[in-house]
């Protein structure tokens, strides 16, 4: 029995099927290929999330008590987006924490807030005494900022437009100031 070869066609069809697989494995390729994993930044701010039909964003304490956000009070204000079952965030926590005295100051302000019910929060904040203002999302959603991946850290400054955007864990122990980490922004 004689098996036919791509040998065994004219040279017009060698030609044609090569360039027919060349292309589609080049489509594969470039279909395939993930995302950059480099940060968005965005024009997002609590005010285009209104101005969008969105419900105006507001935080909560874990004793309930609003927690406005003000950019215009602010030079920067940080929103650190986080998750009890966030095991990155967890991680994140103490180096955030030993941070946090020398980046809030009197022109900065931090916000870690999550999308959970204060009930987890307080569970959470039981179980693992991370020393650190968790605060919720009383309105509004994670999407409305745009939100993916946990943690992601925001930083807006006081017009209240994003200039800064990571997603996944920070190393806040290389951050020398909220200033110094905008300016390096990718």
């Amino acid at each position: 029995m004689i098996t036919p070869t791509l040998i065994n066609f004219p040279f017009s069809q060698r030609f044609t099927f090569s360039l027919v697989l060349w292309m589609g494995l080049g489509f594969l390729h470039f279909s395939c290929k993930s995302p950059s994993t480099e940060p968005a930044v965005t024009e997002l701010s609590a005010e285009s999330v209104s101005n969008r039909n969105q419900p105006a964003v507001s935080f909560e304490n874990v004793a309930g008590e609003e927690i406005a956000l003000h950019p215009q009070n602010n030079q920067w204000t940080v929103l650190h987006f986080w998750a009890t079952w966030c095991k990155p965030c967890l991680a994140e926590f103490p180096e955030l924490k030993n941070a946090l005295p020398r980046l809030d100051t009197d022109k900065v302000e931090f916000l870690l807030a999550t999308d959970e019910e204060l009930d987890q929060i307080e569970a959470f904040q039981k179980k693992h005494q991370t020393g650190l203002e968790l605060i919720r999302m009383r309105s509004g959603a994670l999407a409305d900022f745009e939100i993916y991946a946990l943690p992601t850290t925001i930083i807006l400054d006081k017009d209240g437009k994003e200039v800064y955007r990571h997603a996944g864990q920070l190393k806040w122990a290389e951050v020398a100031s909220i200033d110094q980490l905008v300016a390096e922004k990718p």
